[in-house]
């Protein structure tokens, strides 16, 4: 039977990190076959914000203006915390 990590969090609080929490599990008698990450590694996230939404002329109703700021997620290989970086200009 497959269990998300967060499922289980909701139930139980574990505090400790989820290998401590397999080990456990393990030595309690039940069978932790294999810990799998729920989605996969991400690369080149775009995240934004929408600052303002204008609209220049309400007699042209399908132009619309937005103000945002965008910010580009690099995971690096290593592992290490993904760098921000700001795209605004």
């Amino acid at each position: 039977m497959r269990i998300s990590l967060a499922w289980l969090n909701e139930w139980v609080d574990a505090g400790c990190d989820t290998a401590t929490l397999a080990s456990r599990l393990t030595m309690s008698g039940l069978e932790v076959e294999s810990i799998e990450p729920a989605a996969g590694d991400f690369q080149g996230v775009v995240v934004g914000e929408v600052l303002a939404v204008e609209m220049p002329r309400p007699e042209a109703e399908p132009l619309v203006w937005h103000r945002a700021r965008y910010t580009a997620l690099a995971a690096p290989p290593d592992g290490e915390d993904a760098d921000a970086t700001d795209l605004t200009g």
